[in-house]
């Protein structure tokens, strides 16, 4: 089988995106376990209250404070986290997916170069003959 050139900056290029891809994923997924966090610590805050404890929470809409029941904001915050949990999940998929993907492409190009490598050799050995 023969390779050319032009194939190979083909299969390079295709190497180079996906990776841009695959880090562009990496990324969001971050900022997902991020936000995953901040709302897994906002349930654990609203679990200690009570309705007791004046039955209200603050939540911040732009530069203002709004009042907001405490089962109305559990209620968000268990959306939040089912929402930031599918997700995640979506990102952990594509992420996967992409890191099969760039594996293949790199195993792809690899052989590319062997190819590459082995042709010029064999035109080396035919022109000295």
């Amino acid at each position: 089988m023969a390779i050319t050139r032009e194939q190979m900056e083909a299969i390079a290029q295709s190497v180079q995106e996906t990776q841009g891809e695959l880090n562009v994923a990496q990324n969001n997924r971050g900022s997902l376990r991020a936000q995953l966090t901040e709302v897994e610590f906002v349930a654990k805050e609203l679990k200690m209250l009570t309705s007791e404890d004046d039955g209200r929470v603050f939540k911040l809409v732009g530069p203002i404070m709004v009042a907001q029941g405490l089962d109305e904001a559990r209620a968000n915050v268990n959306t939040r986290l089912e929402f930031i949990g599918a997700e995640l999940k979506k990102a952990d998929d594509l992420v996967e997916k992409l890191e099969k993907k760039s594996e293949q492409t790199r195993m792809a190009l690899l052989q590319g170069q062997q190819l590459l490598m082995d042709q010029m050799r064999a035109q080396g050995a035919a022109q000295g003959k």
